[in-house]
């Protein structure tokens, strides 16, 4: 089943599928925010915690199942932290870099040989996910 979600999703990624995913652009909301400052981005925090939460949690009890048995909580603390600074470094240069627009507009030029490169890459992720099963 995760090899066929893999699947579509690169085809989709490689413009050889079109799925209509763009309606449901229209159940987003268009009105920014009213809160700003330390009470939105708290707000905010808390909300991509509770969105992000199905995608963490699967590892995060992977984590707990390792350091539990094992019986070492240093290994256990370790994992954490690599794993948080996996989870967190990214958004971190993801706020810093978001003041550069000049560095986003030549991003955003290669975003169609991004997506094809994530296509192709899925694609090999399926492909792997076949040969292990």
């Amino acid at each position: 089943m995760i090899v066929a979600v893999c699947v579509v999703i690169a085809l989709q990624m490689l413009e050889l599928i079109n799925l209509p995913i763009d309606r449901l652009d229209a159940l987003l909301p268009t009105k920014r925010p009213e809160r700003k400052g330390l009470v939105g981005a708290l707000v905010f925090g808390m909300l991509f915690g509770l969105v992000a939460s199905p995608c963490s949690t699967p590892i995060l009890a992977a984590i707990a199942a390792i350091a539990a048995t094992t019986w070492i909580a240093a290994k256990g603390g370790a994992l954490l932290f690599v794993y948080g600074r996996g989870k967190g470094v990214p958004l971190m240069l993801l706020g810093l870099a978001s003041g550069s627009l000049g560095l986003m507009r030549k991003i955003s030029k290669l975003t169609p040989v991004l997506t094809r490169i994530g296509g192709v890459g899925l694609l090999g992720a399926a492909a792997h996910l076949v040969w292990i099963a």
